[in-house]
């Protein structure tokens, strides 16, 4: 599959991706120049006709990381996670931070998907209210798999556990009569299912409903803020959790978070997607700036002497994306007294150097775009 270069039309708006070789032309008759290096984007400098196919952006809202997947032509153009930042605490600063990657997303998204909650509360008392595609009869439907497991709070009621493969057993077994219902199911872990249908241990939780208010409740904070900013310009629907799972298990995924906003993006259309990662990049922020204060060593006479950081280091300035010996591209996070240029620490990648050994690529970035490898 060949790489895309990303093209931003005259007056600011996206047109389709081209190929390599035309944006070579382009930039080489001065038709156009570079305006973004990750991911690689020009800006034509006439107006172009705005003639785009329609592109679908899935996106799979998370606590720490949402990934999004902009679908078109029969391909994936674009996908990633963006991964939010931790070092704050306001409200709906991730929802922000969703708005500000989707605006600088350069393709002509014409419709937006979004996953809302996991569950279709209404659909558990009546199954026939809302048809499910692609499902399996002979699997349990999903959204009551992912109800059964929301109630029990994701926790093994044999065994205790967490944070291990869970699954729904049905207390009074199908082959017994035993209902595809929420009163009948309950949540084990793989092994304590494993013991139980062999008989080698007896249950001892028993079922029960729950109004699942907790479900209703799970709704992000600053959900309707976020659907209002991204439906100003673009129709948005969305779609329930069980339903995404219900397709990526159809199409025998990988759990994904861009997997997932694959589905997402499909799931109405029933679009087959070859799924890939020829395009698809880690989308981060940088820190907070805080008022730290920052003191030297204790000198004699003098008790522990204040002192500031820099600024600005040879021409280098936090918040700038650099090339650290020809090899590795990071962004300048601090700038330390002693001549260094500071970097988020990453295994195996340096987390300081000196300008000399830097070569400047971008300069104020606060969000970071990183290809990701196509695995």
């Amino acid at each position: 599959m060949s790489t895309l270069v990303y093209v931003i039309n005259q007056n600011g708006h996206p047109l389709m991706p081209c190929k390599p070789a035309k944006a070579r032309k382009l930039l080489r008759d001065r038709r156009a120049k570079v305006i973004g290096r990750c991911p690689f984007t020009i800006k034509l400098l006439w107006d172009c006709e705005e003639h785009v196919q329609e592109v679908t952006l899935g996106i799979d809202k998370g606590s720490h990381v949402t990934g999004f997947c902009c679908v078109g032509k029969g391909r994936i153009l674009l996908s990633g996670d963006i991964e939010h930042r931790l070092d704050v605490k306001e409200k709906k600063t991730n929802v922000e931070e969703v708005i500000r990657v989707v605006r600088q997303i350069p393709l002509p998204i014409g419709k937006i998907v979004i996953e809302d909650v996991q569950v279709d509360i209404a659909r558990l008392n009546n199954p026939t209210l809302q048809g499910s595609h692609y499902q399996d009869p002979t699997r349990l439907d999903e959204n009551l798999r992912i109800a059964c497991l929301m109630r029990d709070g994701y926790t093994c009621q044999q065994c205790g556990k967490q944070h291990t493969r869970l699954e729904a057993h049905h207390i009074v077994f199908r082959e017994q009569g035993g209902k595809d219902s929420l009163t009948n199911l309950v949540t084990l872990c793989e092994t304590c299912h494993k013991h139980v249908h062999q008989g080698n241990v007896t249950l001892k939780a028993t079922g029960v409903s729950g109004h699942l208010d907790q479900i209703a409740q799970r709704s992000m904070q600053g959900k309707s803020y976020l659907y209002a900013a991204l439906s100003r310009q673009v129709a948005l629907s969305t779609q329930f959790g069980y339903q995404t799972a219900t397709w990526r298990k159809a199409r025998n995924l990988p759990k994904a978070h861009d997997a997932d906003a694959l589905c997402i993006a499909t799931y109405n259309t029933g679009e087959v997607v070859p799924y890939d990662r020829e395009h698809c990049y880690t989308v981060s922020f940088r820190p907070r700036r805080t008022r730290r204060q920052y003191h030297d060593l204790p000198r004699k006479g003098q008790g522990r002497v204040r002192y500031q950081r820099n600024k600005e280091l040879e021409g280098f300035r936090k918040g700038n994306i650099v090339r650290v010996k020809e090899k590795y591209i990071k962004q300048i996070n601090s700038i330390y007294s002693n001549g260094y240029l500071a970097f988020k620490r990453v295994k195996g990648e340096p987390n300081q150097a000196r300008p000399q050994d830097c070569q400047l690529l971008e300069c104020g970035q606060t969000i970071l775009w990183k290809k990701r490898q196509n695995r």
